[in-house]
């Protein structure tokens, strides 16, 4: 395996966090969520450490977006290397005002720039596929219909660079966009 393509089954990529559980009202999550430090601890595992592996694995990855991408979908298409999108695709993340920030990975500000990233997020906005490409969000928009053979296309190009060459192309940006989310002024 060279390139892995990540893909919703159905209308939509991800509507965003799974709240299941905490709908069943499942004794073990509800009880984890009663403190602040449960909370954090919830989504560190569910949202934060899982997102984060899409983005650290070795592999080049693709998200192939349709529909909604939105809050935890949002994040995690985010995570992945490239996204190619179907001109019905909408991204949001109206996380804020469903009560707020707990431990999102706010990739917007990367994806969008700082001033478009605040009003994305603060104003709940929604970017349509064209929005999201021109904004560099999502690198190609193509019809529904071609959305997996798109990604398929895309990934059999990723595929012609060496694995040990794609491996330290993806740390390597990587890298420089953890160094840039740092500042000694904090």
């Amino acid at each position: 395996v060279r390139v892995v393509v990540l893909q919703g089954a159905g209308k939509h990529f991800s509507a965003g966090h799974d709240m299941k559980e905490l709908l069943a009202a499942e004794e073990h999550w509800v009880a984890m969520r009663t403190t602040p430090e449960g909370k954090r601890h919830h989504e560190e595992v569910m949202y934060w450490e899982r997102s984060l592996r899409w983005r650290n694995l070795a592999k080049p990855t693709i998200a192939a977006v349709q529909g909604a991408c939105s809050a935890a979908g949002l994040m995690l298409a985010c995570m992945c290397d490239l996204i190619v999108a179907s001109e019905d695709a909408t991204f949001s993340n109206p996380v804020l005002r469903m009560g707020g920030v707990g431990v999102e990975l706010l990739v917007e500000p990367w994806e969008l720039g700082a001033r478009r990233a605040k009003e994305f997020l603060l104003c709940a906005r929604v970017l349509s596929a064209e929005e999201a490409e021109r904004a560099g969000m999502i690198n190609r928009v193509v019809p529904r219909a071609q959305l997996e053979q798109a990604a398929q296309e895309m990934a059999a190009e990723v595929a012609l660079v060496p694995p040990m060459t794609a491996q330290a192309v993806k740390k390597s940006i990587n890298a420089l966009l953890d160094r840039q989310g740092q500042t000694d002024s904090w």
